[in-house]
């Protein structure tokens, strides 16, 4: 499939454990690496400076071509304290502007803005080209204190009506939603939530469907990125909703285990290990459990 990975990347410095690196990161750019892993064709969408452009040469050398829509770079701070996690954005973006042509010809588009650049009137553009789309909800939802600090807020999520896919936290959407109980008010085909450790749950019309997060590690950073782009993939694959949750799940999973680009790899490397190991349907039939181990 041929996809369009739509938002701004960014330069993360990360700080944890005494430690401070700096990586590559945004929804575009682990979404875009996913989606690679999976054997699609994708181009980035975004702004970036000459900062970026040690990143942007090794997508294009993985074969993920990069279109520029500005000449700033966002940059953020993770600070990890124990398993508590703060984010602050250091440089915004700018708003990103695309035209209908650019998007014409893509089997699908995913959305992933990390701090406001994308106005919500071009998911009602694509809608209209009838091209599938997939919506992380983070840099619609999201505000800055002065210091920089990420918070989210209450927001009205109904531009997100008739869209393919949705994906946020359980917090961002119940922040957004004033309650995870709400999410039923949002008229997308499906919505996944990602609990974190917890793994994850796929809402589809009446139906939810959950997996188990099994080993999470050291860098988690962008794993509701990956989430939300295997989803898509598998989904428009045809995949069950069962079977796609599970499958995501694993690959963001095994995705915790390197930072920046090696996730790439160490996703390949699951794809290549993935097994079912238990599946268990509860008396409705309504909820579904299917679990899948990673092997060595």
């Amino acid at each position: 499939m041929k996809i369009a990975c739509i938002g701004a990347v960014t330069l993360d410095e990360i700080m944890k454990a005494g430690d401070t690196y700096i990586r590559a990161g945004g929804t575009s750019f682990f979404s875009a690496l996913a989606l690679l892993a999976l054997g699609d064709k994708v181009t980035v969408f975004s702004s970036y400076g000459s900062d970026w452009n040690a990143p942007e040469t090794a997508l294009n050398s993985l074969g993920i071509n990069t279109v520029r829509l500005g000449d700033t770079t966002t940059k953020f701070t993770i600070a990890y304290n124990g398993e508590r996690r703060r984010l602050y954005l250091r440089e915004p973006s700018r708003r990103l502007y695309i035209d209908e042509s650019s998007i014409k010809g893509f089997d699908g588009a995913l959305i992933g803005p990390v701090a406001q650049e994308i106005d919500p009137h071009l998911i009602q553009l694509i809608k209209g080209l009838n091209i599938p789309i997939a919506v992380g909800i983070q840099g619609f939802i999201r505000a800055f204190a002065k210091n920089g600090l990420v918070k989210n807020l209450k927001a009205d999520l109904s531009f997100l009506n008739g869209t393919f896919l949705i994906s946020g936290s359980r917090r961002e959407f119940s922040v957004a939603l004033g309650g995870l109980n709400q999410i039923d008010a949002i008229q997308a085909k499906y919505k996944i939530v990602s609990r974190g450790k917890n793994g994850a749950s796929l809402y589809y019309g009446p139906s939810r469907f959950f997996a188990k997060a099994e080993g999470i590690s050291a860098d988690p950073t962008g794993a509701g990125d990956i989430l939300l782009a295997s989803a898509f993939h598998y989904l428009m694959k045809n995949k069950s909703p069962d079977e796609t949750l599970s499958l995501s799940t694993a690959l963001a999973t095994a995705s915790t285990r390197q930072s920046g680009f090696q996730k790439l790899e160490e996703m390949k490397r699951a794809l290549a290990s993935l097994s079912v190991s238990q599946r268990r349907r509860g008396p409705s039939g309504r909820k579904t459990y299917q679990l899948f181990r990673l092997g060595s």
